[in-house]
């Protein structure tokens, strides 16, 4: 009996934290799809210049420019593993895309 007054007392405390962190990081995901949405724009538009290269180049390619100069992205959301199966096909295996 003990252990289920604590249990329940528990819940009652975490519960109402746990809605207002649902709250904030949707507030956050809100605020960053408004971000990403006014980058977009302004690389439309050509306030930003990110190039007229479609590759993915490291230093001309619009691909990393935009996502990794731009929106800041980190290299592991593209470049990943240490092994590669000789048929996968990532991103990035050995060195950009032409």
């Amino acid at each position: 009996m003990r252990r289920m007054i604590l249990v329940t007392l528990t819940l009652l405390f975490t519960l109402p934290a746990m809605a207002g962190e649902d709250k904030s990081k949707q507030k956050r995901n809100e605020f960053e799809k408004k971000e990403l949405a006014r980058i977009a724009e302004k690389i439309r538009s050509g306030e930003i210049d990110v190039g007229k290269d479609y590759s993915t180049n490291v230093k001309t390619g619009r691909f990393h420019i935009i996502h990794a100069d731009k929106l800041m992205m980190d290299c592991t959301n593209c470049h990943f593993g240490v092994r590669y199966r000789d048929d996968y096909q990532a991103v990035d295996k050995y060195k950009p895309y032409p």
